[in-house]
C-alpha cells in the first residue's frame, strides 16, 4: 500500500510538473540528474577585441598594428573566430568599423599585410584593389627580400654567388640555414634573377 501511494505520489508530481516519473526518484533522493536533464552551462563570453590585442604589437612610427601570431603565407594575419578561420585585420575591421557588406573586400592603404589598424584599411570592390595595385605599383610580384618565401638577403646571395666553387652546396646550406637546392638555384640564377654573378649553368 506504500508503494502504491509512493508510485502514484512519484506519478502526480511527474504530471504536474511535465517530468517522466523516473526524474521524480532523482530529485526526491539527491540522485545525479542524467545529463539530458542537466541545465546546460552556460557559454563562456569572448571578448574579441582583447583576444585581437594579445596578438598585435603597433608599430609607432607607421601606425600599424602589426600581427605576431599566425600568418598566411602572403604575410596576413589570421585569427579563428566562431569556429572557423578569419583575417585578423577583417576582423579589426568588424569589431573597430562594424559589418563588411556582401562582396567588399578590406583593403590595405599601408601596402603592409600584417597591419590590423582599422585607419590603415578601406572598403572596396576587386576592381577597387586592383586600381589601387596598380596606382601604387604593385602589379608585379615582389622581388627578393619582398617576397613573402625569401629566407635570403641580397647580400647573402651575392656572397654565395661569389663562393660558388669554393663552398659545397651542403657547407652553403647549413651556413645559412636553408636547403641545399636553394643554394644552387641561388647561384644558378633560376631564383634572384635581378641580382649579377649567376655562376652555375642553370
Amino acid at each position: 500500500m506504500k508503494a502504491t501511494r509512493l508510485l502514484l505520489s512519484a506519478t502526480a508530481l511527474a504530471v504536474e510538473f511535465g517530468i517522466h516519473n523516473s526524474l521524480v526518484g532523482h530529485i526526491k533522493f539527491g540522485k545525479r540528474l542524467p545529463r539530458c536533464e542537466r541545465a546546460p552551462k552556460p557559454k563562456p563570453v569572448v571578448n574579441w577585441r582583447e583576444r585581437l590585442w594579445r596578438h598585435i604589437s603597433p608599430e609607432p612610427m607607421s601606425g600599424c598594428w602589426l600581427w605576431t601570431a599566425s600568418e598566411t603565407q602572403f604575410g596576413y594575419g589570421q585569427i579563428n573566430y566562431k569556429r572557423r578561420p578569419e583575417r585578423a585585420y577583417r576582423l579589426a575591421w568588424l569589431l573597430y568599423r562594424g559589418e563588411i557588406p556582401r562582396g567588399a573586400l578590406v583593403c590595405h592603404k599601408c601596402d603592409n599585410p600584417p597591419c590590423c589598424n582599422p585607419d590603415h584599411l578601406f572598403l572596396g570592390t576587386h576592381q577597387d584593389n586592383c586600381d589601387d595595385r596598380e596606382r601604387k605599383g604593385r602589379s608585379r610580384p615582389p622581388l627578393g627580400e619582398r617576397h613573402a618565401h625569401a629566407r635570403l638577403t641580397a647580400a647573402d646571395v651575392l656572397r654565395i654567388r661569389a663562393l660558388a666553387g669554393t663552398r659545397t652546396l651542403e657547407s652553403l646550406a647549413e651556413e645559412y640555414g636553408v636547403w641545399n637546392s636553394t643554394i644552387y638555384r641561388a647561384q644558378s640564377g633560376k631564383i634572384w634573377k635581378h641580382l649579377p654573378g649567376a655562376t652555375r649553368t642553370p
